[in-house]
């Protein structure tokens, strides 16, 4: 009987102990959680003093879109996505960026569960291509 009591009373010995070190960690989360509130609270009404004109950082203007202007569409995870070519684009720039559009089709494609579409083939000939190229 008296072994079943120690084990008892050293059970709860190590369960206090557990519970104290719990204790302190869940007050100084409330710690730094009353600074991070009260740093924010100074943020807000520091913000709320200045004038907004002093903080305004005006953006350039958005160059309209030149409805003759080259298009490129496809469809992405978030729907369809078109690009625009820019006036007096070079046909690099143009290229890289109709590239990088394709290359998030194939990536949307891949993680989609689809395989074989003729933009994955043309990615993977492409890279096969740029391998055999550069290993010469």
């Amino acid at each position: 009987m008296e072994t079943t009591e120690f084990a008892t009373k050293e059970k709860l010995e190590t369960v206090t102990a557990v519970l104290q070190k719990v204790l302190k960690r869940i007050e100084s989360g409330e710690a730094m959680n009353q600074e991070r509130d009260s740093k924010i609270a100074f943020l807000l009404e520091s913000s709320k003093s200045k004038s907004s004109s002093q903080d305004f950082i005006p953006q350039p203007p958005k160059k309209p879109i030149n409805p003759n202007a080259e298009t490129y569409t496809l469809e992405l995870g978030h729907g369809p996505y078109t690009i625009h070519r820019d006036d007096g684009e070079s046909d690099r720039d143009w290229d890289g960026r109709k590239k990088h559009l394709m290359n998030q089709r194939v990536g949307f494609l891949n993680s989609s569960g689809v395989s074989g579409t003729p933009e994955q083939e043309a990615y993977l000939k492409e890279i096969y291509d740029r391998l055999t190229a550069h290993a010469r």
